[in-house]
């Protein structure tokens, strides 16, 4: 905070004009409750706009994120900080608030930092470190919602449950950190033959939920199975067989176990 009055300080050459001390302060107001990068941004972009007189134009880059608003002129300034990157576009030059066009952004800056770590945190809570996959209790809330919309939309969708084959015994036989490369790379495998819509979650241990909203899941399966770093039995059910999540995935998970007896007995 010194750092930010220090800096508000040496760049308000007008920093007795109460018009512009209301319009940092709108500023602030309207930017501070933003929850992710997106929504930040673009409160930000429209808030400039609403509060200046000659900005026409706005863009403005994170190192994950870039949003472009209104026109682009010949009169433009960038404006360079720890954690934003702006060109600003301006209807004609204006010094005075060029240096509040600064000032809000140094601002923005700052802010920005701290939604940044929550982002950073909130990640952490929603996915599996090892493998990549939704944890289970964030997995299972969004799973709820894509079944309740493809219920609506009357859209086919099936949940299955995956058990990885002889996973305890690989780990007794090759050690936890071999297993946990094991669990890692059949993470990386999953991702990256699914859908940008389907959901992988790691329900726990060597347990995993796969939602695929498909008329042919049978596709997305053969598809899993040719060339997995490890062997697995699944269990599949239609969302149209309950209306209760935990009945559909009781349902997978004996149909799973179901799969997994019959494969022994025939070995």
């Amino acid at each position: 905070m010194e750092r930010l009055a220090g800096f508000l300080e040496e760049l308000f050459t007008f920093e007795k004009n109460q018009l512009y001390a209301t319009l940092l302060a709108t500023f602030v107001a309207d930017i501070t409750n933003a929850q992710n990068t997106a929504t930040f941004i673009d409160k930000v972009c429209k808030s400039m706009y609403a509060n200046t007189r000659k900005v026409v134009g706005l863009r403005i880059m994170t190192k994950s994120y870039v949003k472009i608003y209104g026109k682009g002129t010949n009169v433009k300034h960038d404006y360079s900080f720890e954690n934003i990157r702006s060109t600003v576009y301006f209807s004609g030059e204006d010094s005075q608030e060029n240096e509040f066009v600064k000032a809000c952004l140094f601002v923005a800056d700052n802010i920005y930092n701290v939604i940044r770590k929550m982002e950073s945190y909130q990640k952490l809570l929603s996915y599996d470190q090892l493998t990549g996959a939704y944890t289970r209790r964030v997995g299972l809330n969004i799973l709820k919602a894509h079944i309740a919309r493809s219920k609506r939309q009357n859209t086919d969708a099936f949940v299955i449950f995956i058990d990885l084959d002889d996973f305890k015994k690989y780990n007794d036989t090759y050690g936890h950190v071999e297993g946990d490369r094991l669990l890692s790379a059949f993470g990386d495998y999953v991702k990256s033959n699914l859908r940008q819509h389907d959901l992988f979650i790691r329900y726990g241990g060597d347990e995993f939920v796969i939602y695929l909203e498909t008329p042919s899941p049978e596709v997305v399966l053969k598809r899993l199975l040719t060339d997995s770093p490890i062997r697995f039995s699944y269990g599949i059910v239609s969302i149209k067989e309950s209306d209760n999540l935990k009945e559909l995935l009781e349902i997978a998970d004996r149909k799973m176990y179901d799969a997994k007896k019959r494969a022994k007995l025939s070995t």
